[in-house]
């Protein structure tokens, strides 16, 4: 959970800065969990076949996750870096919990939407007029998505789901 907070915050920070997640970010990411899963089960003595099994179902589930987001993509209602960012959460720690810190964020994200639109109303001078094709008027999702996964860490899992 330690890798994956930190994973997590640097695709906050480069949110933040750049209004993108990096695709090298995820891939290391990615890899880092992959790697985590192999040395986890060959500490505990697993068959080499099963843990490498094991790592290819995360990453199935993975893509499980991406095509189950897709919609909301092409809605824009998430951008394609949080997308998969989710799926590195299911490398990570498992379809369902990621699935339940997903469903955590959107509702950490409604007060945090709200917030950005009292700022716009009660201060509109102070914060940048978007236009048309400028990305700079949408909320980082890559924050609620952070606390989502926190809370799901100390709270359980919403959805009990057996993968």
């Amino acid at each position: 959970m330690i890798l994956l907070t930190m994973i997590l915050l640097s695709a906050v920070y480069t949110d933040l800065k750049s209004f993108r997640i990096p695709n090298a970010l995820i891939l290391t990411g990615g890899a880092m969990g992959l790697g985590w899963l192999l040395v986890k089960g060959l500490y505990q003595g697993e068959d080499i076949l099963w843990v490498l099994l094991f790592m290819a179902k995360r990453v199935f589930l993975c893509f499980c996750m991406a095509v189950f987001l897709m919609p909301l993509w092409k809605l824009k209602a998430i951008g394609g870096g949080d997308v998969k960012l989710l799926g590195i959460c299911v490398i990570h720690i498992g379809f369902g919990r990621s699935l339940s810190g997903f469903i955590y964020s959107l509702f950490i994200s409604i007060p945090l939407s709200g917030i950005y639109l009292m700022l716009r109303v009660f201060f509109p001078g102070k914060l940048k007029q978007p236009d048309r094709q400028d990305r700079m008027h949408r909320i980082h999702f890559s924050i609620p998505l952070l606390l989502g996964i926190l809370a799901e860490s100390v709270m359980g899992m919403l959805i009990d789901l057996p993968f």
